[in-house]
């Protein structure tokens, strides 16, 4: 069972002092609490006026036995120990003779001697020609903790079950905390420690040898005194035999574990030392154990000892920094950030503790943090110096060249860093930067994707432009060309901008745009055609249109929309006669068709529609395909309000499902959610079941959907499957809709998703909260115009989703409380949340019409509508105009059958 801990304590003037949880308890010693103490907790200091000790609880090697304390005291390089006993002997006057005895040790002559002695004859005293070595005492100390340490108690775990196994490694790149971690624990450790600091000069097999001896001479003198006889240089000892008998005289010696730790063992690049590491690793007694720190990790049999259970490892995924720990040294290193700096403070280090130091030092001083830490914080001089102090200066040339022209990448693999660098052997060339601990990331199990750590990218790529700034275009010019080489149009398009080849990036952006706005990436396509000049937009169709989109969606709100042709037209210079594109005479088309309903002449807008998809139906270019779409959802919106549901409903299958034979665009599948939406105004949720069976069927034939047609998929499903009060399907299909909606920049995705998920909730007895989840916070993202930025009120938001629930009584409730009424006539400056509280208002009249079979709800409700159908024509929300004409319709089908 394992030993339960109360952590540490310190003794002085006759008390102990520890702490549970945040209070500072005090306890007498030899009373009954110093004794139940004792019994949990595993180490305490001692001071008085006799001396000074630290005392660690241990366990018999065997494991035979209970716990008994030693009491240590470090002393000019060497480690004084002195036996306590078990926990019920340690009173007060054993623990003040225990520090008069280890007092009185330390300052022994004979014991002085000794331990010169066994360091001074560890090396044989025939070399010829060589004199005995003098050691470097401070290369045994444990290295004192930083000012800032960090207990990483986790880790700390991790390094006590090592020690029951023959080797532990920690292996992580420079800066990752590993001899920092390594000297916390053998300062706690309850087994006796001997450390090596190693240097480059322990490549020579002797000296290596020598300073091996003498650190586990600190523990006991008597190691390495039998090889004081042997000669290394003569013939009559080969290094087998010379480590036989070292072996022998450590099993006849140690008669309870210890622990032997190397630090920076990268260091050692000699074959013959690390043959003595395999022969101590094979042979020594099961006492010893091994502790190596490294950069590398070192030819040693790694995989032998991991498959018979003898090799713990830590590497650098468990060193980074975890998010309490993080926290835990900015707190330390009295740094204030707010969440969102701390979000990107964390993205920028990933937990590499070196980068987080250096970035705390560089961020002090800054007045905008958060600005800081978005403008390339890896090209400040800490960073840069660290860099090429402690990286680059131990890289071959070749290396080097390959990690400053690759840093450019965001991704990298094998061919692709070869086309960039010009050098053979690119995925080799990764593997072993990956195996060398370089930062390097990999980016799936078969080791063919990796990435840089963006701190070191970022380093990386200001040395690059500091040393080579002429050949960055030329890389990135590079890049560009592979990806286009492997179908890969959106990287390709990205790296063309960053070469400054602004035409080849138009043409690989016009090559894009279906695939971008498909998966929803509508803030990217805004932000590369920012870049383009007029004339470059103005040669490509493809682009005229997309510019026409971004340029008008963000202004698709109350108030702005009804100049949008008239602004279309002086800012592109055409109208419906005088392009020459019949793409874009249909998407103008579009413009003046949404004019038309804003005015209520809807056998206008529908014959606009009509007359632009019978004109596109010939053309079968992918941008064509894409404004046709357009021309249909909204004509179907229009048959749906001018009460022609067969000619909807036929348009939108005819839309959304393939042909037998034909070839299918997936974004078809957007058609199938107005259709969804059709079918279950009617209450045909059987129909609404077996056009998603054919759906999903279809999906299992396209691996890789774009994002908008798959979220509306699953949450028209999920949907379905709420009526059904099919809940827990209903909601893991919401979750995965949410998951694909992130990665795009289209807020109707999540707020159709977030929408089905609270009703969901609301279903399990969940409670509406006052910060809708569906308002999604983000900066300039785009939106459909349906959906207004302004959120509506939560009272609003309850009776919306209770309606939504058949929960009718808590709407009728809010519609008494909510002070707004069926004829009131609302200003023109109405915001979009009392908008929401207004169409609320008429969804409830219309749900009581239906229930209690009252048409004056449904009078009430279409008064209500027609004034902010008025409202919504002269401030002109398209939006806003196509919800109430669809409630309209709605309201006037059902008061028909009433």
């Amino acid at each position: 069972m394992k030993q339960p801990s109360l952590g540490s304590g310190t003794v002085s003037a006759e008390t102990l002092i520890y702490q549970l949880d945040t209070q500072e308890i005090a306890v007498p010693l030899d009373s009954p609490a110093w004794y139940a103490w004792l019994e949990q907790a595993h180490s305490f200091s001692f001071r008085n006026e006799e001396g000074t000790f630290t005392a660690h609880k241990a366990r018999p090697s065997n494991r035979r036995g209970g716990w008994y304390w030693y009491a240590y005291l470090h002393r000019r390089g060497q480690i004084f120990r002195f036996y306590l006993g078990s926990s019920s002997r340690l009173t007060l006057e054993r623990l003040r003779n225990a520090a008069r005895q280890l007092a009185l040790r330390s300052q022994t002559p004979d014991r002085e001697s000794s331990t010169s002695t066994a360091i001074s004859t560890v090396l044989p005293s025939s070399l010829p020609a060589q004199k005995s070595p003098s050691f470097l005492t401070t290369r045994f100390h444990i290295p004192l903790l930083p000012v800032h340490h960090i207990a990483r108690s986790r880790l700390l775990s991790q390094l006590d079950q090592g020690a029951q196994a023959r080797l532990s490694l920690i292996s992580a790149p420079a800066g990752s905390g590993k001899t920092t971690l390594l000297a916390a624990w053998a300062r706690t450790s309850t087994i006796p420690i001997a450390w090596l600091s190693l240097s480059t000069a322990e490549n020579d097999p002797a000296r290596f040898f020598s300073y091996l001896t003498a650190a586990l001479a600190q523990l006991d003198s008597h190691i390495g005194e039998r090889d004081a006889t042997l000669s290394l240089a003569s013939y009559e000892y080969s290094w087998e035999e010379m480590l036989t008998h070292f072996v022998n005289d450590l099993t006849r010696l140690l008669t309870e574990d210890i622990v032997l730790i190397l630090d920076d063992y990268h260091l050692i690049t000699s074959e013959s030392v690390h043959d003595i590491l395999r022969f101590l690793l094979h042979s020594a007694p099961p006492q010893l154990h091994l502790f190596i720190d490294t950069r590398l990790d070192p030819p040693l049999s790694l995989a032998g000892l991991r498959a018979h259970g003898q090799l713990k490892e830590i590497r650098s995924e468990e060193l980074r920094f975890s998010s309490t720990e993080l926290q835990a040294f900015l707190q330390t290193m009295g740094l204030d950030l707010s969440t969102e700096e701390q979000h990107a403070f964390a993205q920028q280090t990933e937990g590499w503790i070196v980068s987080s130091h250096l970035l705390v030092l560089a961020l002090r001083g800054q007045t905008d943090p958060a600005s800081f830490l978005r403008a390339r914080p890896g090209a400040h001089r800490f960073f840069l110096e660290y860099m090429s102090e402690e990286i680059l200066a131990f890289q071959p040339a070749e290396v080097r060249d390959f990690l400053l022209q690759t840093s450019i990448l965001e991704r990298l693999t094998g061919s692709l860093c070869e086309a960039v660098t010009s050098q053979p052997d690119g995925q080799t060339r990764l593997i072993e930067l990956y195996r060398s601990n370089l930062l390097l990331n990999a980016l799936d199990d078969t080791g063919t994707w990796y990435c840089y750590q963006p701190l070191f990218a970022e380093t990386l790529r200001t040395h690059l432009r500091t040393r080579e700034p002429e050949l960055i275009p030329e890389l990135y010019r590079r890049a560009s060309l592979w990806h286009e080489q492997h179908q890969e149009a959106e990287e390709a398009c990205d790296y063309a901008f960053l070469a400054g080849d602004l035409p080849r990036a138009a043409r690989l952006l016009a090559d894009s745009l279906l695939h971008l706005m498909g998966w929803g990436k509508i803030e990217q396509l805004n932000h590369w055609l920012n870049q383009l000049p007029p004339e470059l937009i103005a040669s490509s169709p493809h682009l005229r249109i997309a510019s026409i989109w971004m340029q008008i969606l963000p202004r698709y709100t109350p108030g702005n929309t009804k100049g949008i042709i008239a602004y279309v037209e002086q800012q592109h210079g055409y109208s419906p006669t005088a392009t020459s594109s019949i793409e874009l005479q249909s998407e103008l088309t579009l413009f003046h068709a949404s004019t038309a309903f804003l005015h209520n002449d809807l056998p206008r807008a529908i014959t606009l529609l009509q007359e632009a998809s019978d004109a596109l139906s010939p053309h079968k270019t992918a941008l064509s395909q894409i404004v046709s779409l357009q021309l249909r959802i909204v004509l179907i919106i229009a048959y749906r309000i001018g009460g022609n549901l067969e000619t909807a409903e036929q348009l939108a299958l005819e839309t959304c499902l393939p042909k037998p034979g034909e070839a299918y665009d997936p974004l078809n599948l957007i058609t199938a959610w107005a259709l969804a939406g059709l079918y279950e105004a009617q209450g045909q949720l059987h129909k609404k079941e077996q056009l998603y069976e054919r759906i999903f069927q279809m999906l299992q034939q396209h691996a890789n959907l774009p994002h908008i047609p798959l979220v509306l998929s699953l949450i028209s499903r999920a949907s379905l499957f709420y009526e059904w009060n099919r809940l827990e399907e209903a909601s893991d299909l919401v979750q995965q809709a949410l998951k694909i909606a992130q990665h795009t920049s289209m807020d109707i995705l999540f707020t159709s998703s977030f929408w089905i998920q609270a009703r969901i909730e609301l279903a399990h007895g969940g409670a509406i909260t006052t910060q809708p989840a569906f308002q999604r916070q983000t900066q300039g993202s785009f939106r459909l115009p349906i959906i207004e930025r302004e959120e509506p009120p939560p009272a609003a938001i309850y009776a919306r989703l209770a309606l939504s629930c058949d929960q009718v009584e808590e709407a009728w409730n809010w519609e008494r409380n909510c002070q707004k009424y069926f004829d009131d006539t609302p200003e023109t400056d109405l915001e979009s949340s009392n908008y929401f509280a207004y169409i609320t208002l008429a969804r409830v009249l219309i749900a009581r019409g239906r229930i209690q079979h009252n048409n004056s709800a449904f009078s009430q409700a279409l008064i209500l509508l027609e004034h902010l159908g008025n409202l919504a024509t002269q401030i002109g929300s398209y939006g806003w105009l196509i919800e109430i004409q669809i409630l309209a319709a709605l309201a006037r089908q059902a008061q028909g059958k009433t």
